[in-house]
């Protein structure tokens, strides 16, 4: 069924309802929401909630970790040239630097 044909039929519907148990006179008029917010709420179920606030954590732990290795490179390569050094392994006060991930694991 195309999207025509579904207007056409709901439209349809709406004009032979009878009054007395039309939807206009039992709802109130639609408001669209703003932009970027939604009402709250309540009753979402918990394994929901649970796994959208997971999803946010390893996704937030994602970015960490892209981050930290731009700001690793970038610290590398400009240590290795102001260090001179022939063997060209970045230092960081005389030391290997090291980076570490951060492990997010999944909820």
């Amino acid at each position: 069924m195309s999207i025509a044909q579904l207007m056409k039929e709901a439209y349809h519907i709406m004009d032979s309802t009878p009054a007395d148990i039309h939807p206009q006179n039992m709802l109130d008029d639609f408001t669209p929401l703003t932009k970027g917010q939604y009402p709250i709420f309540n009753k979402y179920p918990k394994f929901i909630v649970d796994y959208q606030v997971c999803m946010l954590i390893l996704s937030l732990a994602h970015l960490i970790n892209q981050y930290c290795f731009a700001h690793w490179r970038l610290l590398s390569s400009s240590v290795t040239l102001q260090a001179g050094r022939a063997c060209g392994q970045p230092t960081l006060h005389g030391g290997p630097v090291r980076l570490r991930p951060i492990r997010a694991t999944p909820c």
